[in-house]
């Protein structure tokens, strides 16, 4: 199946508008926090949120890529591949979750910023449910 141009433009149109659209919100976001709350509000959300997107990679460690190269060459065991790829990204997960409490912990912040800090960065590892 080739697509035409126009077919691309117009999905490009679409996935772009949506990218678009949560820049613009996660910029509105940045501002009500550093003006409402001011920067150190700003830097604990900005920090907890690089967690976040540190620990997806190291939650993933590849295994959205493997799993999917195995349920291409052996479609009629996907159920399998799937659990067993599930299971190593929650136990990814498990394991991440001390080193990320450990850094809160030490983190020079008050003890409020920390529990917020370890609390949106565990959330951010509810990412090992996904079947992406």
């Amino acid at each position: 199946m080739k697509a035409t141009l126009p077919q691309l433009v117009r999905g490009m149109v679409r996935l772009g508008s949506g990218e678009l659209l949560t820049r613009i919100f996660y910029i509105a976001i940045v501002i009500l926090l550093g003006h409402l709350y001011g920067v150190v509000i700003l830097g604990v959300y900005a920090l907890a949120m690089t967690i976040s997107q540190y620990l997806a990679p190291v939650i993933d460690f590849g295994l959205r890529h493997i799993g999917a190269r195995l349920i291409s060459r052996f479609p009629h065991s996907a159920s399998e591949i799937v659990r067993r790829v599930q299971r190593r990204r929650l136990l990814m997960a498990a394991a991440a979750l001390p080193f990320v409490l450990l850094y809160a912990a030490l983190a020079h912040l008050s003890l409020e910023y920390k529990i917020f800090l370890f609390l949106f960065s565990a959330i951010g590892a509810l990412y090992a449910f996904s079947l992406d």
